[in-house]
């Protein structure tokens, strides 16, 4: 009973010490909460001189460094250069002995290899068959699970609406214009005027925006050389007299105006003048 109750005295009294503990942390911290609150230009002044102290201590430490660094540049790379050598032969050194290890236990490290394979396996298979008993056990949510991981995955894309044309009021056709049955009954019918101005609907009036085709440019034949025309001026008529005078017609020469007054010379020597001579 002594001990029974000794269990219990001890057991409050842990109890009550951990709350009074408690409420005095929190009491602590109530009383720091209001006297910032009571003096926030206080509070604020003192955390900035804080962060400005700890600021220049870090800056007078890394400026420190480097003048040191600068001071004694060959010994900072003597240091570097052993920590550099000391790390790559401890790492050289593990490995060696990993594998002198391996070699002299090789019985054990191969067991141990072979235990941590089958510890592997044995925890994927362990995982796979909780997995699909879990599956088996929530069925039901495991298929709304799919379905909604499915949807968030691939959205449905949303339905674009029909937009139903309006339609448009037309006009009813016109009974005069060509194709409707009024008028090919009106164009067809008699109405006595037609030895005046006689109506074809196949034929096209000509109008003064319609473009007009291309003639042929007018050439004029005293100007044209063929084997089949000969100019017939008064120049070459006087000039063909002569010749026949002379006897030389046998040669027929298809000229110009212009080069039968040049090439009848003989004929204006003659007395023979055109109307061409002054």
């Amino acid at each position: 009973m002594t001990t029974i109750r000794n269990m219990l005295v001890t057991a409050a009294w842990n109890s009550w010490r951990e709350w009074a503990l408690e409420q005095a942390r929190i009491a602590y911290k109530l009383k720091g909460a209001i006297m910032r609150m009571m003096m926030r230009q206080l509070s604020m002044a003192f955390e900035q001189w804080q962060y400005v102290t700890e600021e220049a201590n870090r800056l007078k430490y890394v400026l420190s460094g480097a003048i040191r660094r600068m001071q004694n540049i060959a010994l900072s790379k003597g240091w570097e250069q052993w920590q550099f050598w000391y790390e790559e032969v401890k790492a050289q050194q593990f490995i060696l002995a990993g594998a002198i290890r391996r070699m002299l236990k090789r019985k054990l490290s191969m067991a141990w290899e072979q235990w941590q394979y089958w510890y592997e396996e044995l925890m994927a298979q362990k995982n796979l068959l909780e997995s699909a008993l879990r599956k088996w056990a929530h069925m039901k949510l495991f298929a709304a699970f799919n379905k909604w991981n499915s949807m968030l995955a691939y959205p449905e894309p949303e339905p674009t609406p029909v937009l139903i044309p309006t339609p448009v009021p037309t006009a009813p056709p016109s009974p005069w214009l060509p194709g409707s049955p009024k008028f090919e009954h009106r164009s067809t019918e008699k109405s006595g005027l037609e030895f005046l101005v006689p109506f074809q609907t196949t034929i096209k009036r000509g109008s003064r925006w319609d473009i007009p085709e291309m003639k042929e440019e007018h050439v004029s034949k005293a100007y044209v050389q063929s084997d089949s025309w000969r100019p017939s001026t008064y120049t070459s008529r006087v000039a063909d007299r002569g010749r026949r005078k002379d006897g030389n017609a046998a040669e027929v020469i298809n000229v110009t105006s212009y080069n039968a007054r040049i090439a009848e010379g003989s004929g204006v020597s003659r007395g023979i003048k055109s109307r061409w001579d002054r």
